[in-house]
């Protein structure tokens, strides 16, 4: 009598398929229509989307096209960076101010062979100096390039 339910369960063994636990979708694939009747459709799983990355320091480069600058490094928002760098170059210069470069959690450096300027924004201060000098130079035919100015926004 002990013996029956012990052979039921293994002739119910034997009988069935074994499950699976993805379904009929191949890996990296979820089923779209679970529990639904009908065909299993499959779509591919998404990419998790990339974390948002606040700015926490804001930085800006002004100029006026004829050598004067206004800088500004390490402020809270964005528009602030702006407005002083702004402020910096009227006070310096009488000609007309526009933004040349706003960096955010970022270094700037300035690179100028006399006549041009180049203003770019790199992770480090010495990736920006690098940089600076490597586009001033590709420019400033038999003029040399000298760093004018660098700076890290930071906290």
């Amino acid at each position: 009598m002990k013996s029956i339910p012990w052979a039921l369960a293994l002739i119910f063994c034997l009988l069935t398929d074994s499950a699976v636990a993805e379904g009929a979708c191949p890996p990296g694939y979820f089923q779209t229509n679970r529990g639904a009747p009908g065909p299993v459709g499959c779509a591919p799983i998404p990419e998790q989307a990339a974390p948002i990355r606040y700015t926490l320091r804001w930085g800006a480069v002004a100029g006026d096209g004829e050598g004067n600058w206004g800088m500004s490094d390490s402020r809270r928002l964005r528009v602030l960076a702006e407005r002083e760098a702004l402020k910096q170059c009227r006070e310096r210069s009488p000609k007309k101010c526009h933004l040349v470069q706003v960096y955010g959690d970022q270094c700037v450096a300035i690179a100028s062979d006399g006549i041009t300027a180049s203003v770019p924004a790199r992770i480090t201060r010495e990736a920006a100096t690098e940089a600076a000098l490597k586009d001033c130079a590709s420019y400033a035919e038999d003029r040399e390039c000298r760093i004018t100015y660098s700076a890290c926004s930071k906290l």
